[in-house]
């Protein structure tokens, strides 16, 4: 890419605003690195980053749409929709093909979607969910949850996990079990966040306790309901 900008293809799930919101500062640094970045995603997700970035360019990819169990393990709900998400990252995977012919960047970043890959062009899956968790009864089944989640994973030409490495950390099993990180290699960048970066000073002085809730329902609102009441 001698003599050429680069360019990035990046794009985010739409199940809440958090891969979103912890995308803001990877983006910003790729602005500050003279990279061009395009965008792809879909809903109040991709509204955010138009809002954050207004003069990039930015395209609609129906991603994924599943809904986080209420009453089961979510281990077990993925795999029981397993058909179904397998169906959507696939039509997403085709979008995707389609568009890296129509702007040809030079790498696809992706928070969280499984779609976002296509031959010939390194792609990068920014994700801590690696190795799928299931309750204490059914602990036996995560060897298999792993096999299952890495069909998924494989395409990608390599991992980023925003946490970091070694037993301080923020994500615990999820992306730090050492079968995971024996298979998998991911590479650790750090936690993300884009308040690191906000004016904090008036709001220290009126609040102790800053919360903000997103992801998927029902488990958004159960979560805060827990919390509200706790």
């Amino acid at each position: 890419m001698s003599g050429k900008q680069p360019h990035i293809l990046y794009t985010v799930l739409n199940w809440g605003l958090g891969h979103a919101t912890r995308s803001i500062p990877v983006i910003k640094e790729f602005i500050r690195q003279n990279t061009k970045v395009s965008l792809a995603g879909e809903g109040d997700s991709l509204f955010l980053l138009r809002s954050e970035f207004p003069t990039l360019e930015h395209y609609e990819i129906k991603g994924v749409d599943v809904r986080y169990p209420g009453n089961m393990p979510l281990a077990l709900a993925m795999v029981l929709q397993s058909f179904k998400i397998n169906t959507a990252i696939k039509r997403e995977h085709q979008q995707f093909t389609e568009l890296a012919k129509k702007i040809k960047p030079d790498a696809i970043i992706s928070d969280n979607r499984y779609g976002a890959y296509t031959d010939g062009i390194p792609s990068v899956l920014i994700c801590h969910q690696l190795q799928l968790k299931a309750p204490d009864f059914l602990r036996f089944t995560e060897p298999l949850l792993l096999r299952f989640n890495r069909i998924f994973l494989r395409p990608f030409s390599e991992i980023w996990v925003p946490d970091m490495e070694g037993s301080e950390n923020l994500t615990g099993d999820l992306s730090h079990s050492s079968t995971t990180l024996r298979t998998l290699q991911p590479e650790f960048i750090g936690p993300l966040s884009r308040l690191k970066d906000a004016i904090i000073s008036d709001t220290q002085k009126r609040y102790d306790i800053f919360v903000t809730f997103s992801g998927p329902e029902p488990q958004r609102s159960i979560f805060e309901e827990q919390l509200y009441y706790s």
